[in-house]
């Protein structure tokens, strides 16, 4: 067995490498730490802001709400489900649409954006046409 003693002597002649291996090890720590904080800071960030009766309905495939398409007659099938008239569940179908714009537009120098816009229970879009003359 090595005694203690030259391990201390090595330490203290190789102060830069182990300088260098503790900051990496309490750098390595503390991402972690921060990972784990950030995740569990959106975990409690959705609790709270969620309503656990809420639901999206997507196609077999879909990933996302704009990938995905439900005919009008199919979101009327499932307001006459079961589960849906015992919880008093209302559905409201969506019409979704994705804007692609050159990001130079709004002052941003590079890349583009892409702007999500949703039509709830069949109001108009007035405000997207507003948005659209008041572009730059």
């Amino acid at each position: 067995m090595i005694p203690l003693s030259y391990n201390v002597r090595s330490i203290l002649r190789r102060r830069f490498s182990a300088f260098a291996t503790a900051f990496g090890l309490g750098l390595v720590v503390f991402v972690f730490a921060a990972v784990l904080m950030l995740a569990r800071g959106v975990e409690e960030t959705l609790k709270s802001t969620g309503v656990r009766e809420n639901a999206i309905v997507l196609r077999k495939g879909s990933t996302s709400e704009l990938t995905s398409f439900l005919p009008r007659e199919g979101a009327k099938t499932f307001a006459g489900e079961p589960w849906a008239r015992k919880y008093g569940a209302l559905l409201i179908p969506q019409r979704l649409m994705e804007i692609t714009m050159r990001a130079d537009q709004f002052g941003v120098p590079f890349g583009t954006m892409a702007i999500r816009l949703a039509e709830v229970g069949g109001k108009p879009w007035a405000w997207l046409k507003s948005l659209v003359e008041n572009m730059p």
